[in-house]
């Protein structure tokens, strides 16, 4: 994983537990501030009533008053409020802490005899939530249910509890610090964070969230934004961590499952978000997101997102500003399918919609359908972070773009095979109508459509470099559009314009990859044929550090073509960072932090002639891991990739103090790639167009194509 992504903190549910624990260790004790004994441990309630007279007594303690009793502690130590097996049913309607949701303003834990086995719930003409944790609250429920007992029944309107009306958190309403662990959500209703909505910080481990709702209320909704009705099962307005949990048939216009609201961020790690499906919003169509909505910060990892439903953005859909990472994840079998035109609602992305920012690694888009544009992926983006590293792209079908629909954004694609997709029109592997997708060591093949079979480029550019492309009858079109190589691709066919002199054409199929698809490790994807054309046939100082498979690269005298490499060993964790340098080999070495004061750019060498990594802009934090052979020049690990050094001018790194590249190693200069200068004839100049010759105003420099483009 890139040591420096989008996303600075990726949580793990053992240390966020650990913290969680310290944290708790270290809150002071009470003074008794009622008639309740604050210096208690535990609260045993013993009754399933909610009517009492406010007092927790050993005769009489309902929930309630155990609450209520904790409340009126002076700064108490966490007390545990221990609930039997059985249904507390909430009773006392109206305003007050006396009435209505129970509100926790301490700190308290509340452990129940089993999530399936202790209820808390409202009845049905409940218009209120169950539980509201203050901003002063620390709190962590064990064990219980919140929200009446599932039925076997699919549910109609009628069957949820309607206990929040307009206000969010039909569940519950966190303000404070939550915990839930081993804790059912289910059958509440809201009109946002029908489960739970949360604008404080809050961590679900182990939790099951199934069948709540968002979005329907009695009051007139008529010209409220789509983005606060939302989050059929949660809404997030601040920080969250969701761990080892199960997100299962909840309903909402926007975020079925989860919503992610603007500003806020949330981390999910190995959770399933199933059966998740949109609704329409009461103030018109919306329908966007059935598995997550995201607005703000969103990173997933270790999670499966499938059979969930939206007109866009069948499992994700991500807005403008939002930023998202992901990685080790499945995204399988969603759907998008409104028969409408306008806007988001053509019914595109099934597996996700993207439009922010984001980094997609070691995932897979499966059998994902799309009723209009882009099966595995639709992207509309204005931004150049746009990444995928490692993925699976197979088995997706739309009208147009089956595997991939690019709109716009520039996107990078590394280690990839987008194999066996169908469009129902055009584009069955990729369909590009606007943007710039760069696509390196990816395998495009077995794609079909009636129209182009494999990829389709009508307002857009896409360049392919060490690639394979072929049996997608045809393989290529560019309707508009262009197509361009960076060398060492093959196809099957002359369709695809691909003519650089070390490009290969008119190769069969069957001379270069297996006949069908097989399944390593969740990624489906297609194996080269030994001593075909395809193995050895990148050079290595072209190479990648890994394939698909995170697999070592090369596996014999040069790189294979594509998105595989055959007869690669598993990359063992713990390795030392790649080298690109062949000689001298650097040893890893604790870095220095620093951070670039102006635009520079990642050389592999000290210099232009060794080839660019990519763009650094101003203000990039930075760790300086050695200084060159050749004085002037230090080694960064590249912010993004760190399996790859970058090579960049001593005076554009600041390093504050302490920090020094005193006792920092020292790195060979590496010889430069053969073929990367040209040759000069006798007595003549070269004057080849380089970075420097780039008008910062309106044009960058293009890796793939060496040469100055224009922005957007």
């Amino acid at each position: 994983m890139p040591s420096n992504s989008l996303f600075q903190h990726r949580n793990r549910i053992g240390l966020v537990l650990i913290l969680f624990g310290l944290l708790m260790a270290t809150i002071s004790g009470c003074d008794a501030g009622s008639s309740f004994d604050c210096s208690a441990n535990t609260i045993f309630v013993n009754t399933f009533e909610d009517v009492g007279d406010g007092a927790c007594t050993p005769a009489h303690c309902t929930l309630r008053e155990a609450i209520l009793a904790v409340n009126a502690c002076e700064a108490p130590a966490t007390i545990t409020i221990q609930l039997d097996e059985g249904t507390y049913q909430l009773a006392s309607r109206g305003p007050g802490d006396e009435r209505g949701d129970l509100d926790i303003y301490a700190n308290l834990k509340i452990i129940g005899a089993g999530e399936r086995f202790t209820n808390i719930q409202g009845p049905a003409s409940w218009n209120d939530r169950i539980f509201h944790v203050a901003e002063s609250a620390n709190v962590e429920m064990i064990d219980l249910t919140i929200g009446p007992p599932r039925n076997a029944a699919v549910l109609g309107i009628d069957d949820y509890i309607s206990n929040a009306g307009e206000n969010p958190g039909g569940g519950v309403l966190n303000e404070g610090f939550l915990i839930l662990e081993n804790v059912i959500l289910q059958k509440n209703r809201a009109f946002s964070g029908g489960g739970l909505f949360n604008s404080g910080n809050a961590l679900l481990v182990g939790v099951t969230v199934n069948d709540n709702l968002a979005g329907e209320s009695s009051t007139e909704t008529s010209g409220v934004r789509v983005s606060t009705i939302c989050g059929g099962g949660i809404a997030n307005e601040g920080e969250m961590t969701i761990g080892e949990s199960r997100i299962l048939n909840n309903a909402a216009p926007a975020g079925a499952g989860i919503c992610n609201l603007e500003g806020s961020t949330l981390n999910i790690l190995n959770t399933a978000i199933s059966f998740n499906a949109g609704t329409a919003a009461p103030a018109g169509p919306a329908r966007l997101g059935g598995g997550i909505y995201n607005q703000g910060t969103l990173s997933i990892e270790g999670a499966r997102i499938d059979h969930n439903e939206a007109d866009s953005g069948g499992g994700v859909f991500t807005t403008i500003f939002s930023r998202f990472e992901m990685g080790a994840s499945n995204i399988l079998e969603n759907y998008t399918g409104n028969e409408g035109t306008d806007g988001f609602f053509e019914g595109n992305g099934a597996g996700v919609y993207l439009s922010g920012e984001f980094m997609i690694e070691d995932s897979t888009f499966l059998d994902n359908v799309a009723h209009g544009k882009g099966g595995g992926l639709y992207i509309a983006t204005i931004t150049d972070l746009g990444q995928f590293f490692r993925v699976s792209i197979s088995g997706n079908n739309a009208n147009d773009g089956g595997g991939l629909f690019v709109d716009s954004g520039r996107i990078d694609m590394l280690n990839a095979s987008i194999v066996v997709n169908s469009a129902r029109n055009s584009g069955g592997a990729l369909q590009v109508d606007g943007g710039n997708l760069n696509l390196r060591f990816v395998t495009v093949a077995y794609n079909q459509s009636p129209g182009i079979g494999g990829m389709l480029a009508t307002d857009g550019e896409v360049v392919f470099e060490s690639s394979i492309i072929s049996g997608n009858n045809p393989d290529c079109s560019t309707a508009g559009g262009s197509i361009g190589s960076n060398n060492y691709n093959i196809q099957s066919e002359y369709t695809c314009p691909l003519f650089e002199s070390e490009d290969l054409a008119n190769i069969p199929t069957a001379d270069v990859l297996e006949s069908s698809a097989t399944t390593i490790a969740d990624h489906r994807v297609i194996a080269l044929i030994p001593e075909g054309p395809a193995v050895d046939f990148v050079p290595e100082w072209l190479c990648w550090p890994n394939d698909e498979l995170f697999r070592g690269r090369p596996a014999g005298e040069g790189c294979d073509a594509g998105a595989l490499e055959l007869g690669a060993e598993p990359i063992e964790e713990g390795l030392p960072e790649f080298d690109p340098q062949p000689e001298e080999p650097a040893q890893p070495q604790p870095g220095q932090d620093g951070m670039l004061m102006i635009d520079t750019l990642c050389y592999n060498g000290p210099g232009e002639d060794w080839g660019v990594i990519s763009y650094l802009p101003e203000n990039q934090p930075v760790e300086v891991v050695g200084i060159g052979e050749q004085q002037g020049w230090v080694i960064l690990t590249h912010p993004q990739y760190n399996e790859l050094h970058c090579w960049v001018p001593d005076n554009t790194v600041d390093l504050p103090e302490p920090n020094t590249v005193d006792g920092l190693p020292i790195f060979a200069v590496p010889p430069i790639p053969p073929g990367t200068i040209p040759d000069a004839q006798d007595g003549e100049d070269v004057d080849a167009e380089g970075p420097e010759d780039c008008d910062p105003d309106t044009e960058y420099w293009s890796i793939e194509t060496q040469s100055c483009k224009p922005f957007g």
